[in-house]
């Protein structure tokens, strides 16, 4: 799932994606208000500076009907195979399935940045989405993430059988 930009947000939440994936947090035009709100990273440098210099590279996709991923900014269809629509999102027994994908990512929100892990999730039997914005840490210093199994996502050839069965999903009592 190959997004062609990154994704972001501006103050009236409409979703918007960059010209490729190297466009830098400070040349948005929501930059003023992101650094008036925090200038929290990652790495703890917390500066000005190194925040502006992160490249926005998180997307979303949503599965469409049986055989497309939609990208919900431009709307453009992405075909996925039969075998890697069982493979993400098959198991009907765990609703909702989400696994954790390896890869990392980065948006723009109207007021915050937003890094995040690579997530893919089966909502229900019609809906399902392959993201990398699993919310892990916020420029205005907030950490989330949640509970999710842990499941390598590939790629699979249509000659070799899909995994269909996801591993049981345990929650803590509360």
């Amino acid at each position: 799932y190959k997004p062609t930009g990154g994704l972001y947000i501006t103050s009236d939440e409409y979703p918007y994606e960059t010209n490729g994936l190297n466009t830098q947090i400070k040349n948005l035009p929501m930059w003023n208000e992101i650094k008036a709100n925090g200038t929290y990273t990652p790495d703890r440098t917390n500066t000005e500076e190194k925040l502006g210099s992160y490249k926005v590279n998180g997307y979303l996709y949503v599965l469409d009907g049986a055989y497309y991923l939609i990208n919900p900014v431009t709307e453009a269809k992405t075909y996925i195979s039969l075998n890697e629509i069982l493979t993400v999102f098959a198991d009907k027994n765990v609703n909702p399935v989400v696994y954790w994908l390896a890869t990392e990512g980065a948006i723009a929100g109207p007021n915050m940045v937003l890094w995040g892990i690579g997530v893919v999730g089966g909502i229900d039997d019609n809906f399902g989405v392959v993201c990398s914005i699993s919310e892990m840490f916020t420029s205005v210093g907030e950490g989330g993430g949640g509970e999710l199994g842990i499941c390598p996502v590939v790629c699979l050839k249509d000659e070799i059988p899909p995994k269909i069965n996801a591993p049981e999903i345990i929650r803590p009592e509360e």
